[in-house]
């Protein structure tokens, strides 16, 4: 059996990408709580440790935990892929597809996903609350009811029982709740954590939704937050955003059909009918051509970021395509010639 032993990382000598526990969540598609369990009782991955002594994985890792999850899904157990190389696992995953290359994904049946979720807060006035507790999806593995809640107070608690997603009452979002939410969102490492919130200022509310925050203004409406989850989970956390092997970016963008020449003689043209619209769409495909500039010189602080800026890059290309396309036809209706 291999033993891997927990290492500790030194992030100012090692040049190597590693990720936090609640990136390597949405980087796997794992839940905090499976990848904890795959560590401490089978040492499929053992995390190194940063300075402070929060989990660390390297690219290695978050690969091997792909692999693993492949496993799993064809139908292997945990216990009997943990500790197998990863040269191993890639036959093994071969293995189990060519068994099961005579069905299909809809005709093997799966057990449906069930994610834990911890909620912080007063929150019991709200009627869907009830919906969340009796649904297959969800199971509430900690509650603290109270219209104060001291969120370094729930800290160990939120640690121990490592929640999917972290449910959060703070009518008041002044600037102490806001960077408490933001800490335990670091030490915790959910995948989604939900606030509700009544009043907040935009400075406060911004640090939240650029950490991923999904913000609820209160008072909700019947079934808001029902909804908000079974959204996520319908989905898959990994539609989040895409990971570094998402294949977006081998696509090739479409390329222009006019040049900065042509759409500036467009834009001067006179118009033969009362129309502005080929002024309109040139001045959209200059903006959808800036930002897609933009994209593909945005600063990447990760793969997954360059993933993110890649896609963002290839969508705007499409929609300006699409504007160029449609600006042949307009100049074609008024019949102007370049």
């Amino acid at each position: 059996m291999t033993i891997r032993r927990r290492i500790t990382i030194n992030a100012s000598t090692d040049n190597t990408e590693h990720y936090k526990i609640g990136a390597v969540v949405r980087l796997t598609g794992l839940s905090s709580h499976t990848i904890r369990v795959w560590e401490k009782r089978y040492q499929a991955v053992v995390a190194g440790r940063s300075a402070t002594d929060r989990r660390l994985y390297s690219q290695a890792q978050v690969d091997r935990l792909l692999l693993l999850k492949k496993c799993t899904q064809l139908g292997d157990t945990i216990s009997a892929v943990a500790n197998l190389d990863d040269s191993d696992l890639i036959k093994r995953i071969t293995e189990l597809q060519a068994s099961n290359q005579r069905f299909s994904q809809t005709d093997t049946p799966s057990e449906p996903t069930v994610n834990s979720i911890a909620i912080l807060g007063e929150i019991g006035h709200l009627t869907d609350i009830a919906h969340v507790e009796k649904s297959k999806h969800f199971e509430i593995v900690f509650r603290h009811n109270s219209a104060d809640t001291q969120y370094a107070d729930c800290m160990d608690d939120i640690v121990e029982h490592s929640p999917d997603i972290i449910i959060i009452d703070a009518p008041s979002l002044v600037q102490s709740n806001a960077q408490a939410i933001l800490q335990m969102m670091e030490i915790a490492g959910p995948m989604l954590c939900i606030v509700i919130y009544r009043f907040g200022n935009q400075i406060n509310l911004s640090a939240l939704r650029n950490q991923g925050v999904q913000l609820l203004k209160a008072p909700l409406d019947q079934d808001t937050l029902t909804k908000c989850l079974e959204s996520v989970t319908r989905y898959g956390w990994t539609d989040v955003a895409p990971t570094a092997d998402s294949g977006l970016e081998k696509k090739p963008a479409p390329t222009p059909i006019f040049n900065d020449e042509q759409l500036t003689k467009i834009a001067s043209l006179p118009n033969t009918v009362e129309c502005e619209c080929p002024h309109h769409i040139v001045e959209l495909v200059r903006g959808l051509r800036a930002f897609e500039k933009y994209s593909s010189e945005c600063v990447s602080e990760s793969t997954r970021d360059a993933a993110l800026h890649s896609k963002m890059q290839l969508e705007t290309a499409l929609a300006r395509n699409n504007l160029e396309v449609l600006l042949q036809e307009v100049l074609e209706l008024e019949g102007i010639k370049l």
